[in-house]
């Protein structure tokens, strides 16, 4: 990573990704971060088709995204919200349970204004009642949501039910049942957690049935997870901002996919999209199509 990146959970300086690679019987080879989006890939390459037409969508446009601030210190999550805000993002992740969130969150607030949403994350670090205490202080600084603010479906119902601050369920929604019942505002899918594009879209529909708010994320993904989650954000059409501006966070690597206003264009080309591969630096054997 460029930095640690810090959460309640601790932190975290480097991420592992693995790339599958497919080949069919004709030659034709599709990448992917799991076998089911390299598949994808490899369907559309075959037939010169980008993955969101593939999963039936008519149009794919680009995707509202948050900035994630998960610097310790408040005078650094300041700096990182207004550089965000400069960028023009308009919504803005900070990880809580680190300490004092409190002076971080109004460091961030001064830095960008009443114009910038800004979402909180605790990862599951609060007990019921330690969250319920936690976003009632918070909530006058202005919370557009508070994601997992502690684990488990009847813990975050509780949760939700008396604090002034929407909550949304992360971790725990894939909790057996999470995405039966709404037991809160939103949820926030992941790919990774999911399984692939086509899970996550069958998620995703569960999901709203019950009346939940969605937006999808990344688990430091590299840009073919990326990728597949802007395709299928062209399915499930987010309700909030989506936090898939993460490549950014990584070491000295380009972002092939960066956000231009608050916004990441789904990448052109068939299947997942051309140039992506590079970013990972593979083994040339591997890349060979």
């Amino acid at each position: 990573m460029r930095a640690p990146f810090v959460s309640s959970q601790g932190s975290v300086t480097a991420a592992p990704l693995r790339v599958v690679r497919v080949e069919d019987e004709a030659g034709n080879v599709g990448f992917g971060e799991s076998p089911e989006d390299a598949r994808l890939d490899l369907e559309g390459r075959r037939t010169g088709n980008p993955a969101w037409r593939l999963l039936g969508a008519d149009a794919a446009p680009a995707v509202e995204v948050n900035a994630t601030i998960a610097t310790a210190d408040a005078a650094g999550a300041g700096r990182e919200a207004a550089g965000a805000r400069a960028a023009g993002f308009r919504c803005l992740k900070v990880k809580v349970g680190l300490g004092d969130d409190l002076a971080r969150l109004e460091a961030v607030r001064s830095a960008v204004g009443d114009e910038v949403a800004i979402r909180i994350d605790a990862n599951g670090a609060w007990s019921v009642k330690q969250a319920v205490q936690s976003l009632r202080a918070l909530a006058p600084i202005g919370i557009e949501c508070c994601e997992e603010p502690c684990s488990g479906i009847d813990a975050i119902q509780r949760v939700a039910g008396e604090v002034p601050v929407p909550v949304a369920i992360d971790e725990t929604a894939g909790a057996p049942g999470a995405l039966e019942r709404r037991v809160c505002a939103a949820a926030c899918l992941k790919l990774a957690r999911c399984g692939g594009i086509a899970h996550l879209c069958e998620a995703a529909r569960r999901a709203r049935a019950s009346g939940y708010e969605l937006y999808l994320a990344s688990m430091l993904d590299g840009p073919l997870g990326i990728a597949a989650a802007l395709h299928a954000a062209a399915v499930v059409q987010p309700d909030r901002a989506c936090g898939l501006a993460t490549l950014g966070l990584f070491a000295d690597r380009a972002d092939p996919l960066p956000a231009r206003d608050g916004r990441i264009a789904v990448p052109r080309g068939p299947g997942l999209g051309d140039g992506l591969l590079e970013w990972y630096a593979l083994d040339p054997l591997l890349e060979k199509v």
